[in-house]
């Protein structure tokens, strides 16, 4: 069953943060955003191969003038790795949502499914069409990034993994005074959450050298 990881974002729109745009009538331009949890995404191969579901849902608050304006669509567009952007959810309005009583309001959601891990970037574009106030008769449609953010994917570290196995098994993490299995393997780990030599991309012999340790140490760990 696919995971949901939803990202509450609250968009509102101020002149300062706005790039000067003749063709579209905005005044305003505020962006506030909440996202949570807020740490990297840590998945398993499993999770991923099943497709995990990121929601993004937003709401948008537009001024303009004169009850000018409409908005005609609003896109979900995806980077991996510093790649290009790709777009992975969309939605065009018919008929588009007009300005009433000088303001455009709406909420809604656009998701995508991750599939490998990496660094993504996300962002929602809405387009805005309306005209200019010196040219009153000639309408453009601009398109505003009302939020970008970057996902981190990461596989479980080492010590997560332990911590994982050993409840598995039932065995406490805890042994003698002050001793414990999590911390012994998390002070094992190198650079990039390596552990004993073995990179965290390689996750099934990663796994399998965790595992291994553990029955190193005389506990019997369920895989």
């Amino acid at each position: 069953m696919k995971n949901i990881f939803k990202l509450i974002i609250s968009l509102f729109f101020v002149t300062s943060l706005i790039v000067s745009v003749a063709a579209a009538p905005v005044d305003q331009f505020v962006e506030s955003v909440t996202i949570s949890p807020i740490s990297d995404l840590i998945l398993t191969p499993e999770q991923l191969a099943a497709g995990y579901t990121v929601n993004v849902s937003f709401e948008v608050n537009f001024r303009s003038d004169a009850n000018q304006g409409r908005v005609e669509s609003y896109e979900l567009l995806v980077s991996k790795n510093a790649g290009a952007f790709v777009s992975k959810d969309s939605v065009i309005l018919d008929p588009p949502i007009s300005s009433v009583n000088d303001k455009i309001t709406f909420t809604d959601a656009l998701s995508f499914n991750l599939y490998d891990v990496g660094t993504y970037v996300v962002k929602v574009v809405v387009g805005f069409t309306g005209s200019d106030n010196l040219w009153p008769d000639v309408e453009d449609t601009e398109e505003f990034v009302v939020i970008q953010m970057t996902i981190v994917v990461e596989y479980p570290a080492a010590a997560a993994i332990a911590a994982e196995l050993l409840k598995a098994a039932g065995i406490s993490p805890k042994y003698d005074k002050s001793g414990n299995y999590i911390s012994d393997v998390a002070k094992l780990m190198g650079l990039r959450a390596s552990f004993l030599g073995v990179e965290k991309s390689n996750y099934i012999e990663y796994r399998n050298a965790v595992e291994n340790y553990l029955q190193s140490r005389g506990l019997l760990v369920q895989p």
